[in-house]
């Protein structure tokens, strides 16, 4: 969402494998937030946390 990579292929490879593969799984897929939504939602708590201090 930042611009952050924790685990990259050629760092972590097979676990980067295993999350590309659970995040094919047709359960998982299907429930997986819209990231752009996230991002908003996640943005916003931000700000109202930074505004609140």
């Amino acid at each position: 969402m930042v611009g952050v990579k924790l685990v990259e292929a050629h760092t972590f490879p097979r676990l980067y494998a295993w999350i590309h593969n659970f995040k094919e799984v047709g359960v998982i897929k299907e429930n997986l937030p819209d990231p752009e939504r996230m991002f908003a939602f996640l943005k916003s708590r931000r700000e109202m946390l930074l505004a609140s201090t």
